[in-house]
């Protein structure tokens, strides 16, 4: 039987230890590469800036990093691309925004009532919005973020669970 010292165990261990470390630090590493790259390759909604003084314009632009168009509904109202939340009591509170224009903006000509009309974002493709936050006197300093949905299919809003929900970057109104 071999007799080793205390120190040439202690030794062994470490040499063991590292190369256990090493390998699943590496495939940690694999791992998190390939989630950045499915999570970038998705599709995005982000703010131009993380904080805004009341009045200031909000720049919004969404964007199809999919291989494959999607669908979603284009509103007719401003930020007309997505919905706002607001956190409040630790939970994310729909903001109720009134866009007058959904009211008493007549439909186009040739519709007699406004219907959900989806429209298509190609890959690669970006919508770019702003949101006059001085038009919304009602908007509080706190922290808000926006959400925007979408559809693989033209029929998404349609159909039941076909649509996919994203949100933006959490900023700020002072």
């Amino acid at each position: 039987m071999m007799n080793f010292s205390k120190t040439t165990l202690l030794s062994i261990l470490l040499v063991i230890f590292f190369l256990a470390a090493g390998f699943f630090g590496y495939q940690w590493w694999q791992i998190k590469g390939e989630l950045g790259r499915q999570i970038e390759q998705g599709v995005t909604i982000t703010t131009d800036k993380k904080e805004y003084q009341q009045g200031e314009i909000v720049k919004i632009t969404i964007k199809n990093n999919l291989d494959k168009p999607i669908w979603y509904i284009k509103e007719i109202c401003d930020p007309s691309c997505c919905a706002l939340y607001k956190w409040e009591n630790n939970e994310w509170k729909f903001v109720k925004v009134p866009f007058p224009c959904a009211v008493f903006t007549p439909p186009p000509p040739g519709m007699k009532r406004w219907t959900i009309i989806p429209d298509k974002l190609n890959p690669g493709e970006e919508i770019r919005k702003e949101w006059n936050t001085e038009k919304d006197e009602f908007i509080e300093p706190g922290t808000y973020r926006f959400s925007f949905f979408y559809g693989l299919t033209k029929d998404f809003y349609y159909r039941k669970n076909r649509e996919k929900i994203i949100y933006s970057n959490e900023f700020i109104i002072k």
